[in-house]
């Protein structure tokens, strides 16, 4: 609120030293990553995590042009600040502004965006987010830093698995399919009915690989993902799953 009632005031009064930024701690905005098929919707959370403290923020999200935005739900981070999106969804970038009293030193999902997928898709749609300079700010008027990670929407890989055996130990071949050179690594998860892990077996990516467990009293799910890496998790396909 301060910084929009200098703007109002005047350069004069901005130059004065009103609202002289200082450097602060700075804050983290992530943007999930998904997998999907041609013609999808996908939702891409946008979360935020460090946050030092936070009065008002103005972020714009960039997008492949040949996603449609179809929709958006303003998250559970800021609860003390009021959220004004953009407004129609074909606004370019698309922009959310949060505005309070007081700083907000929560975290959590800002945002979470759904997508439209053309029928067409194929291969990595990148979604990005930037911060104009003195756009974030706390009660102090001090600019607050951000470091922003985008996230991308994957198209045209898949996994299917056949070859499946549950008796006595779960065996199967998973499939993954491309129409680029095929990296990455695939992975296994063996859950219990609490859905808690049970045992985890990892491969590098390739056309075909095979998974076998034998470790599977009280198992009762496998999910099979194909990931860019092991540490980012990124998804290169939409995980698949064997019930037992």
């Amino acid at each position: 609120m301060k910084k929009i009632l200098a703007a109002v005031l005047g350069a004069g009064v901005l130059i004065s030293g009103f609202c002289l930024s200082a450097a602060a701690e700075g804050a983290a905005i992530g943007i999930g990553s998904a997998a999907v098929k041609p013609g999808e919707d996908v939702s891409i959370p946008i979360v935020l995590s460090g946050n030092p403290g936070i009065e008002g923020m103005e972020l714009c999200i960039e997008y492949d042009r040949a996603l449609t935005l179809k929709g958006y739900v303003v998250g559970d981070a800021f609860p003390t600040l009021t959220c004004t999106p953009s407004g129609k969804y074909d606004t370019y970038p698309f922009k959310f502004v949060w505005d309070g009293m007081a700083d907000d030193r929560s975290n959590g999902t800002l945002a979470t965006l759904t997508f439209g997928v053309p029928a067409d898709a194929s291969g990595t749609y990148e979604i990005t987010a930037y911060v104009e300079d003195g756009c974030v700010y706390n009660d102090n008027c001090d600019d607050i830093a951000v470091y922003l990670t985008g996230g991308k929407i994957t198209v045209g890989k898949s996994i299917s698995l056949e070859d499946i055996c549950k008796d006595g130990i779960v065996s199967f071949k998973a499939n993954l399919s491309s129409d680029e050179e095929i990296t990455g690594v695939a992975v296994a998860a063996l859950y219990n009915s609490d859905e808690k892990l049970i045992e985890v077996k990892r491969s590098d990516a390739a056309s075909e690989v095979d998974f076998s467990f034998t470790n599977v009293s009280g198992a009762t799910m496998v999910k099979v993902f194909w990931w860019d890496s092991i540490t980012d998790m990124t998804p290169y396909a939409s995980y698949e799953t064997i019930s037992l």
